[in-house]
C-alpha cells in the first residue's frame, strides 16, 4: 500500500496561511482522486490547517517535537552550514523531521511504499494503481522523471520531459525497508534529510542499499511554481524575450478537462507572485 506524506510548514514561516490553506486543501483533493483507493494519506503539521475535507484515507499528526532553532542544527552534510541560506537550513530540517515522523507513523499501517508530496503539488491518479500492480519486496521504488509546471491562473503547462526529480521534491516512492525512521531527539541534518535532497536521493539509494530506482513511466506530477520559487522557472513561463518565448511554445500544453481530472487541477481563489 502506498501512503503519500504532507509536511506542512508553520503558520510563522508562511508568507500568506490562507493561501496555504487553499493549495493544501487542492493538494489533498489530488491524492484522494486516486484510482484505485488502496492508499493512506499522511499530513504532519505544526499549525493545525482549517480544512473542510474529512475522509477516512487522511491521517493528521501535530508534530509532538520541539522546533529546532537554526543554532541547534548539527548540518552534517558535505555543504558547510555556513554556506547555505540560515531560512533554508531552518526550513528544511523542520521539514525533513515531519517527513520522517510521516513515515514512522506510515510504517506502523503496513504501508509498504511512502512518497512525500509536497503540500502544494499535485499527483497523477494513476500513482496508487501503480504501485499497487508493479510493487514487491525487492523493487525500491521509482523516481519521477517527467512530470509538469503549473504557473497559477495559467491555462497551460509547461512539460517538464526529463529530470524532473532535480527541481521538485514530489518526485520519488521509496520502499518502506530503504527509509531509517531516526531519533528525534538527535539535531543531525542526515538524519532528516532524505527526502529533502531529492536531487540526490537515487545516489543515496544505490550508495546505501546497491539498488536502483527506476523512472516512472508516465507524466507523474504537476510542479506548482511561483515567483517566490525556482525563479529559472518562472522567468521561462513569463516569455518576457523571444528565447523564453519559444522555449515556452515548445513546452506548453493546454489544460485539458481530461488533465484536470488526472491531476484534480482546478483553480483556487487566490494566489500571488
Amino acid at each position: 500500500m502506498l501512503c503519500f506524506i504532507i509536511p506542512l510548514r508553520s503558520k510563522e514561516s508562511s508568507k500568506n496561511w490562507e493561501l496555504e490553506e487553499q493549495l493544501l486543501e487542492r493538494t489533498i483533493k489530488s491524492l484522494l482522486n486516486q484510482e484505485n483507493q488502496t492508499f493512506k494519506i499522511i499530513l504532519v503539521y505544526a499549525d493545525k490547517p482549517n480544512l473542510s475535507i474529512s475522509s477516512d484515507k487522511l491521517l493528521m499528526f501535530e508534530f509532538p517535537y520541539p522546533f529546532l532553532e537554526y543554532k541547534d542544527i548539527n548540518y552534517d552534510l558535505p555543504v558547510s552550514k555556513e554556506k547555505l541560506d540560515i531560512k533554508w537550513v531552518v526550513g528544511e530540517m523542520d521539514k525533513g523531521r515531519k517527513i520522517m515522523y510521516g513515515c514512522k507513523e506510515a510504517k506502523k499501517l503496513g504501508c509498504n511504499y511512502i512518497m512525500q508530496v509536497d503540500s502544494d503539488d499535485l499527483v497523477h491518479r494513476n500513482l496508487s494503481s501503480f504501485v499497487d500492480s508493479n510493487g514487491n519486496a525487492n523493487k525500491p521504488g521509482w523516481f519521477i522523471d517527467k512530470g509538469y509546471i503549473y504557473i497559477e491562473g495559467k491555462n497551460y503547462l509547461i512539460k517538464q520531459a526529463s529530470k524532473m526529480n532535480l527541481i521538485n521534491g514530489s518526485t520519488h516512492i521509496i520502499r518502506d525497508r530503504l527509509i531509517i525512521i531516526p531519533d528525534f531527539l538527535s539535531t543531525k541534518a542526515s538524519d532528516f534529510f532524505l527526502f529533502c535532497n531529492h536531487g540526490y536521493l537515487r545516489n543515496k539509494i544505490f550508495h546505501d542499499n546497491n539498488e536502483e530506482l527506476e523512472p516512472l513511466p508516465f507524466y507523474g506530477n504537476i510542479y506548482i511554481a511561483s515567483g517566490n520559487n525556482q525563479s529559472n522557472i518562472y522567468e521561462l513561463s513569463q516569455a518576457n524575450n523571444l528565447k523564453n518565448f519559444f522555449k515556452l511554445i515548445l513546452r506548453s500544453k493546454i489544460i485539458t478537462k481530461s488533465l484536470k481530472k488526472t491531476f484534480g487541477l482546478n483553480k483556487i481563489k487566490l494566489y500571488f507572485f
